[in-house]
């Protein structure tokens, strides 16, 4: 925290030393304050911001910190909505940064506050384990009295190891800012605090109120002694609960077949939509156009050709009716306990409908089926069999002439108390509302004053975002993916489409097997490739920030993939991708100059009887073998490539014995020096143990790592090489799903092994 200007409002950071953030280094702390007890205030983040800056903040939610926004800043650039530009990681629930207690996690995005000093980070997992710190409800007055915590200097410390907090008093208060001064003699703000929580401490926890901005650093240890003023100022925050929640909120975004229904028995409608590959997502509603983190329904809805919501089971409750590509209708029911229950099969022979709807016309007493024949535009309704949930096979034609229209939706979209219908004119672009009258019969067709940007839409859903009573619209634009909501106004009509507010998840490599790292997309920064539980194959590209973006999907079809390994292995300058299956066979999927992986080649069959496989130039070779342990025998082998390239000789020769000792190995240049070493798991033990490279190419005899503890054994591990070191950082897969990265440093003889950063799981 730098020295306070004189203008309210100004964004005052800290710089760091570079030993509080290195792996292992330590934080700083509040002077005059006390040392914090382990395990007290668990909420109170350390962010450190590549080797650029180090600062405090407070855990608001399980996927998110609130910080200063210059915590993030270089030079005199904007802190934009975006990855941070430099690696930057997280630490919650460690009193004593010296130690390993709580989790350590990347920030994935930044979301600064347009006019103040705050920023939200989003993380690369959930905090479990920590309750958040709420925001405050109620403003805060002179006298009040805060407390005040941060990793900051103390007033003889430059880089204590410890939390440290302080009782602070509020002098004055501003729209945005807080004035405190130490209510304990010499209790001051000091560079490290930035971002720092100020908080109410009330029954049952604490509010928070404000995070540090900047001071006059009285007393704080490199300071001069001249300084006499003693003031702090705080960034307030109590007043920002409804700009966080709409951010931290997630956003359904990327997704088709967008369907709205009151799943859950919270009175708000959820959004549930198939992604771009082909898996299915609940976005549980927080309020009318809020939604909680998304729940993965399944990964198989690519065949699904339109979903539809309405009251089929002839309860109370929604329930999710999907038209598939072959024609049929699967339903999923609603509960009385809120939730989605089973998937059946109530008909087939729908292929040749489009633009299912359900509701009530022509007085329904339920809800019947209506869908447009797609070869002759006529609009049919097909009503409910006599014993409800299902559907009669033989369609009442409602009128025709529907080639003209797509998207129909049923809703309350006027002020009476009958059901409509809108639909979109394919020509113009505009919708048209046929409004539901006393008799049960559509009137006659209305073009409403809503704009003419429809035609683009893909999905349109009915559901309620605003107190009008009355139904707006969520739109997705077929060309770019975006999800609109269209509101209504006062006076019945609609409101200008906005996107919604909060951010969209972006998936983490968590809950992977078979993970391996290379470099394919052509972007220089490390991608990873791993299988998910449903054998789903999955690219993850790689960021500046040091964390993966949104994922690739590659194959539906991987779960026989017994192991993936990386390695050069058609000779030319780009990572390939090695798979062993079930059945013994080699496959290749080479890299190519333009990033991507081409084809899917068998080069090799037999191999059933070899584990642990890695490919690596670990001698003389002009170019990489594959490494493998027999597993009858435990013997490990080389295999050199084939005369051609490409491939690999049937014929092993043998590079050493008694290899039932380990599993897991993993080629990377894990050292100080410059040559390719190799990291194994002792399957007895649990420990790692690394056979150092040499400048011959051989390696060296083993060594236990024992730095790097037990709990080896339940992990898949991949080298990740850092770009910034150019050494390899670890990653290994937990047995809770969790992806840990043991980053590697800059010097030294090892890795950070005992404090990895997380991925995963989701909130």
């Amino acid at each position: 925290m730098r020295k306070r200007a004189h203008a309210w409002g100004s964004c005052l950071i800290t710089a760091a030393l570079a030993a509080s953030f290195l792996g292992g280094g330590s934080a700083l702390a509040l002077a005059g304050a006390d040392e914090v007890a382990d395990g007290a205030l668990p909420f109170v983040a350390k962010v450190s911001f590549g080797d650029v800056q180090s600062c405090s903040g407070a855990l608001i939610a399980p996927q998110w910190v609130v910080t200063a926004k210059e915590c993030f800043a270089e030079g005199t650039a904007p802190v934009t909505a975006a990855t941070p530009t430099r690696p930057a990681t997280v630490v919650v629930g460690r009193t004593d940064v010296s130690t390993t207690a709580g989790r350590r996690l990347n920030v994935t995005r930044l979301v600064p506050h347009p006019d103040r000093n705050v920023v939200l980070a989003q993380l690369s997992g959930a905090v479990t384990g920590v309750t958040p710190a709420p925001i405050s409800k109620s403003a805060p007055a002179a006298g009040d009295t805060l407390r005040i915590a941060g990793f900051g200097r103390t007033a003889t410390e430059w880089v204590p190891p410890r939390l440290h907090a302080g009782t602070f008093t509020v002098q004055s208060v501003t729209d945005s800012a807080v004035e405190v001064v130490g209510a304990s003699a010499g209790a001051t703000l000091c560079k490290g605090d930035s971002g720092g929580p100020a908080f109410r401490e009330v029954a049952g926890g604490v509010e928070l109120v404000g995070i540090s901005d900047s001071s006059w650093q009285k007393g704080c240890v490199g300071e001069p002694a001249s300084e006499t003023r003693g003031e702090g100022y705080e960034t307030r925050v109590d007043d920002l609960a409804g700009w966080i929640t709409s951010n931290i909120s997630a956003r359904p975004a990327g997704l088709r077949k967008v369907v709205l229904g009151e799943f859950t028995r919270d009175g708000f409608q959820d959004v549930i939509g198939v992604d771009t590959y082909g898996a299915g997502w609940w976005y549980r509603s927080t309020s009318a156009s809020t939604w909680s983190t998304p729940a993965r329904l399944s990964s198989t809805w690519s065949t699904y050709k339109e979903m539809v919501v309405g009251r089929v089971d002839r309860d109370a409750y929604d329930d999710l009716l999907i038209l598939t590509d072959s024609g049929q209708l699967l339903l999923y029911t609603g509960t009385a306990a809120g939730g989605l229950t089973g998937k059946g099969q109530i008909g087939a022979g729908y292929g040749g409908y489009r633009d299912l709807a359900l509701g009530r016309t022509g007085g329904d007493t339920s809800d019947a089926l209506y869908a447009i024949e797609t070869a002759t535009g006529s609009w049919l309704k097909f009503p409910q069999t006599a014993a409800g949930g299902a559907f009669s096979t033989t369609g009442t034609s409602v009128g025709g002439g529907w080639s003209c229209c797509k998207q129909n939706t049923f809703g309350k979209f006027n002020s009476d108390a009958y059901p409509d219908v809108v639909t979109v004119d394919s020509a113009t672009g505009r919708l048209r509302l046929y409004a539901g009258t006393a008799n049960g019969r559509p009137a006659e067709a209305v073009v409403l004053d809503a704009g003419t940007t429809w035609g683009g839409a893909s999905d349109l859903a009915a559901g309620k975002f605003d107190s009008t009573g009355l139904d707006g619209l969520l739109s997705i634009d077929s060309a770019s993916g975006t999800l609109y909501v269209h509101k209504r106004t006062a006076e019945g009509g609609w409101a200008d489409r906005t996107t919604l507010a909060g951010t969209a998840w972006q998936r983490q490599p968590f809950d992977m097997v078979r993970l391996v790292s290379g470099e394919f997309n052509g972007n220089s920064n490390p991608d990873l490739i791993g299988i998910d539980a449903e054998g789903v194959g999955w690219l993850f590209p790689g960021t500046t920030a040091g964390t993966w973006g949104s994922p690739a999907r590659l194959s539906s079809t991987w779960s026989t993939y017994k192991e993936l390994v990386v390695g050069r292995v058609d000779r030319d300058a780009v990572d390939d991708l090695l798979v062993l299956t079930d059945s013994g066979q080699l496959l290749l999927y080479t890299g190519t100059t333009t990033g991507a992986l081409t084809g899917k080649g068998q080069i090799g069959t037999g191999w059933g009887g070899y584990r642990d496989m890695t490919v690596a130039k670990l001698d003389d070779d002009t170019y990489p073998a594959l490494y493998a342990i027999e597993t009858s025998t435990n013997l490990w082998s080389k295999f050199p490539q084939t005369a051609a390239g490409g491939a690999f000789s049937n014929t092993g020769t043998l590079v050493g014995r008694g290899w039932g000792c380990c599993k897991q190995n993993i080629t990377g240049k894990f050292n100080e020096d410059s040559y390719l070493d190799l990291v194994t798991v002792e399957t007895a033990t649990g420990k790692l143990r690394i056979y150092p490279g040499t400048a011959s190419g051989a390696l060296d005899d083993g060594v236990v790592i024992d730095k790097a503890g037990t709990g080896w054994g339940n992990r898949d591990l991949a080298a990740v090489r850092s770009a910034a070191t150019g050494r390899d950082s670890l990653l290994a897969k937990d047995s809770s799903g969790v992806a840990l990265l043991f980053p590697s440093i800059a010097q030294g003889p090892g890795i950070d092994w005992t404090d990895p950063i997380s991925y995963g799981p989701r909130a």
